[in-house]
């Protein structure tokens, strides 16, 4: 008979220094980045100066500020996580996590960003 088994994959035991030296930077950018963009969202209420009283305006704001807000800490928080445990469960490199965290806080912020320029637009279109 022959031999029937089968090779077992060998999984990474060490992990080189340029792994920790790219993990480090590119999670250190996306922290900068994401205190950065968090105090460029309190910027958002001067997209509020236009806004009559009787307009859904400022709702809109506020609404702005809490989605960039809430998706920069929930990228932060799952970038990390998700950073450690791919690297500890799946054996995958932690740097990877960390760039599509830097990545990805772009989206959160664009949209607040989106939503605070047109709140201007339902002040001057409300009914009075």
């Amino acid at each position: 008979m022959g031999d029937t088994s089968t090779k077992v994959p060998q999984l990474r035991s060490t992990v080189s220094w340029w792994e920790i030296v790219l993990a480090v930077v590119c999670y250190g950018l996306a922290f900068s980045t994401a205190a950065f963009l968090l105090i460029m969202t309190a910027m958002f209420a001067m997209a509020a100066d236009s806004c009559q009283s009787p307009s859904p305006c400022l709702d809109r704001v506020n609404q702005a500020g809490a989605i960039s807000a809430g998706g920069i800490a929930t990228v932060v928080v799952g970038g990390v996580i998700a950073g450690v445990v791919a690297a500890v469960i799946a054996r995958r490199q932690i740097w990877v996590c960390g760039l599509a965290t830097l990545v990805l806080l772009v989206v959160p912020f664009s949209v607040g960003m989106t939503m605070a320029n047109s709140a201007g637009d339902l002040s001057t279109t409300s009914v009075r």
